[in-house]
């Protein structure tokens, strides 16, 4: 009778194991959710110009207050507008290359590529307004397990991990 107990508390244990392994992430400090805390520009001579979006309720310094939320799990891409109501959700394919993210195709939640024309050149701009690149290229600047900089022609995201 031991001997069966023990059998299945091997078997449950090992079932447990292989359901953990397959949701494995493979993207280090970079997986994970990351809530965009500012959006700067920065000016031809490199210095910071201006606060474009921030996601701090109590920064008086930008009327522009967006509540932007990037994630990135396995090989998808999420970026999360919660500044409506109903909130907004986009996703797409990534890969990233040492300290650069590429987005690739736009994907729906369930992972069916999108069937869009618009979208073969892999041309992003209209989504510029949620801090993506036209061309989909983000370099990192700066990642650790709670801090995440991302920039692209002259744009600062900061995010804080979520």
């Amino acid at each position: 009778m031991r001997k069966i107990h023990y059998i299945i508390i091997v078997l449950l244990a090992s079932i447990g194991f292989a359901s953990c392994e397959f949701k494995h992430e493979n993207n280090g400090d970079l997986g994970g959710m990351w809530q965009l805390t500012q959006w700067h520009t920065r000016s031809s001579s490199g210095q910071i110009d201006s606060l474009v979006a921030s996601n701090l309720k109590d920064d008086s310094r930008v009327p522009n207050t967006r509540k932007l939320y990037f994630s990135f799990y396995r090989n998808v891409f999420q970026v999360r507008d919660a500044s409506t109501y109903f909130g907004m959700n986009y996703y797409s394919t990534f890969t990233r290359n040492n300290n650069e993210i590429t987005l690739g195709n736009l994907i729906d939640y369930e992972g069916h590529l999108y069937v869009d024309e618009t979208q073969a050149d892999h041309n992003y701009k209209e989504f510029s307004d949620f801090g993506i690149p036209e061309n989909g290229k983000f370099h990192i600047d700066l990642l650790n397990g709670d801090n995440l900089q991302l920039s692209y022609n002259g744009n600062i995201l900061s995010f804080r991990k979520y």
